[in-house]
């Protein structure tokens, strides 16, 4: 049993792929009670040659999806779009994908792991991960493993996704009995494919710190405006409805896609940010008053459009309110309206 399958077998599972994992320890199960007895081993046999396990992924199997990935919409939700597809196609038993956050990079997404802590690592971890598909030094394998809830002794290999200008994007992190047992121009190519959305100069998503006063930080975003709309989206629900869908992606990285996307669609007019209980906040400022209810509707309309992953999804009906921005108490009337 290799280390990952036992570490699968002893830590509940947070969302992983266990369907993969069972079918092992079943197949583990059924050599176990094949096994001759004394008797058995007194008759003569034909020896059968031992089959080793191969990593059922082709070479152009993985260049056709490299193909794929790079082809998926330029959008807010492009590198969770680019989760969802690699996790579906490659036969890796466990993968996971960090994202930017503050000066780190905190898991966004993840299957086959048991766990998937939102503690950031540093960024230099990216930088340290070398050749993509090459396995991670043991300074930082033995800090993700802690995350990831695996052994330390497990194999850990990485990937980083990295910008025209260097920039760091995103890191995978993935493990893989089968494709430690590969030959190397396999490991090697989909080192690559795990890589390649790097190269489409798509914004990197970062994972969206809560704001611990929305309402002034949201206002204080104002470009000299009269007047705003104010809209508050009860996230968690259409979350729920997301996770049955695409197994593996954090409610962090969720809440995260929604206030990029909101940023884009308000553009210079607009502000968007996450509350601590989990809510999308936005302001759109205007010179004249609006109608805060058909303003909402544009809003939700725009932010599906700019959401191609979440097709299908009942986004939040949410709420909306008028602000008079020359009022002294729009300030107090938008912190009650969030607090709600």
């Amino acid at each position: 049993m290799s280390l990952l399958e036992k570490a699968l077998g002893e830590t509940p599972s947070t969302g992983g792929r266990s369907g993969l994992f069972a079918k092992a320890a079943a197949a583990q199960a059924q050599l176990v009670a094949q096994r001759p007895g004394p008797d058995e081993l007194l008759k003569p046999v034909n020896a059968s040659p031992i089959v080793v396990p191969r990593f059922e992924f082709s070479i152009d199997e993985i260049a056709a999806l490299e193909t794929e990935l790079l082809d998926l919409p330029d959008s807010a939700d492009y590198f969770l779009a680019v989760f969802e597809r690699v996790s579906e196609a490659l036969p890796l038993k466990a993968i996971a994908l960090f994202l930017p956050e503050l000066d780190g990079l905190a898991a966004a997404a993840s299957l086959g792991f048991p766990a998937a802590s939102t503690d950031y690592v540093p960024e230099s971890l990216a930088m340290r991960s070398g050749r993509p598909g090459s396995l991670l030094p043991p300074e930082d394998a033995a800090l993700l493993s802690s995350l990831l809830g695996v052994p330390s002794a497990l194999p850990l290999r990485g990937a980083a996704m990295t910008g025209g200008a260097g920039e760091i994007l995103g890191q995978w992190i993935f493990a893989d009995d089968d494709l430690d047992r590969a030959d190397e121009t396999t490991i090697t190519a989909l080192g690559r494919l795990l890589a390649a959305p790097g190269r489409r100069g798509v914004q990197a998503l970062a994972i969206a710190t809560p704001s611990p006063d929305p309402a002034a930080e949201l206002l204080s975003a104002g470009p000299g405006e009269s007047w705003a709309a104010a809209f508050r989206l009860d996230l968690a629900p259409s979350y729920l409805e997301f996770d049955l869908r695409v197994p593996g992606i954090l409610s962090s990285s969720f809440r995260s896609v929604f206030v990029s996307a909101a940023v884009h669609v308000l553009g210079r007019r607009g502000a968007a940010v996450l509350t601590e209980d989990g809510f999308l906040a936005c302001l759109f400022f205007s010179s004249t008053a609006l109608d805060p209810d058909l303003a909402l509707f544009q809003f939700r309309k725009s932010l599906k459009r700019a959401l191609p992953l979440f097709e299908g999804i009942e986004l939040p009906s949410g709420k909306a309110i008028s602000l008079d921005l020359a009022s002294v108490t729009a300030p107090a009337e938008l912190s009650r309206f969030l607090a709600e």
